[in-house]
């Protein structure tokens, strides 16, 4: 292992002392207290999410509920794995404790050795593509839930450490970066909500716009989708037939959800999420992708005089609560979506 090519001083200008090869059984320690619940109190568990988005917390429910589950204390300032998903850098840290907080065997917590390791430090490592790859290692088998953390080996998982000083500078300017991300991510969601606001105040016909001459423009009018567009939906490929290293994105019902060597279209698309979860979003995909049969492509022919990017927009302006059908599954039928009135 070799140290990295950039590195930190110290406040003299002086360096600091050479990174060393530890493993993390030498600067952390397991805290793990079980509660015994009481079937009349309330209590709420965490969760980690994927890649380094941090903690959320569930609903809280009374101690009844949670049977014979085996739950621990929330140990603040611990470093906290989801093992199911740690290959996929699901880790956090833990914060101040709250009354009735609470994890399952799932979440095991590991506290920093005081002045050997820093807390925003190792978070931070352990997203990076070197952190994890060790979090992979400790994580044998296959995809999705088969690929669970061996505690034992991430215990014994190697990596190379600065000194706790260097680590304290290398978190500080990612705390830093972090703080301006949030504030650009604040930016951009408000001018979101304002373009929203906007965009519903256009297709209600609240603001008109008005000609080069100042004259108003005509009267809209409401047409059925199947006389604007021709509804399909694509062939559908398994995330098995995913490729990461394939020429073309794929877009299914929430999104972008990988890469393939084939693709289906090569003009861009206005697409509807025909189900799941996301059921009615709509989607501008651009051209050369696979788009998978979990959306509705609404084809339109622009040199008929309808601007694909305005139907978009018209698309999105629109509520598809009235055509969802199903139960656990939501999802709009082609039928209901052509006789849609635009």
């Amino acid at each position: 292992m070799a140290e990295p090519k950039v590195r930190f001083k110290q406040n003299d200008g002086r360096e600091f002392p050479s990174w060393q090869a530890v493993s993390m059984g030498d600067i952390v320690d397991k805290k793990s207290i079980p509660v015994d619940v009481n079937p009349e109190d309330y209590y709420q568990e965490i969760g980690i999410r994927s890649h380094g988005k941090g903690l959320f917390h569930k609903e809280p429910v009374k101690g009844v509920e949670l049977g014979n589950k085996r739950v621990f204390a929330i140990v603040p300032d611990c470093l906290v794995v989801n093992i199911v998903f740690a290959w996929e850098r699901a880790v956090s840290k833990t914060k101040k404790k709250k009354k009735g907080m609470i994890a399952s065997h799932r979440f095991p917590m590991y506290m920093p050795k005081k002045g050997i390791l820093d807390l925003d430090y190792i978070v931070r490592y352990l997203i990076t593509d070197k952190g994890n790859r060790l979090l992979e290692l400790a994580s044998p088998g296959g995809a999705g839930r088969n690929r669970t953390l061996g505690q034992k080996e991430f215990i014994n998982s190697k990596l190379f450490l600065p000194c706790y000083q260097e680590q304290k500078k290398i978190a500080a300017l990612f705390v830093d970066l972090d703080e301006v991300i949030s504030a650009s991510e604040d930016e951009v969601a408000n001018l979101k909500t304002q373009k929203k606001a906007v965009l519903k105040k256009i297709f209600s016909q609240e603001i008109r716009f008005q000609g080069e001459d100042g004259g108003a423009f005509p009267e809209w009018k409401s047409i059925v989708l199947a006389e604007i567009a021709h509804l399909y939906q694509p062939a559908t490929i398994s995330s098995d037939q995913l490729e990461p290293n394939g020429m073309y994105p794929v877009f299914g019902a929430n999104g972008y959800i990988g890469r393939y060597n084939k693709k289906n279209h090569d003009t861009d698309q206005v697409c509807v999420s025909c189900r799941g979860a996301k059921c009615g979003a709509v989607n501008y995909v651009l051209g050369q992708v696979w788009i998978t049969g979990n959306s509705m492509v609404c084809n339109i022919d622009e040199t008929k005089g309808l601007l694909k990017k305005y139907f978009y927009y018209a698309m999105s302006s629109m509520d598809y609560s009235g055509i969802i059908t199903g139960g656990a599954q939501p999802q709009i039928t082609r039928n209901n979506l052509k006789r849609l009135n635009v």
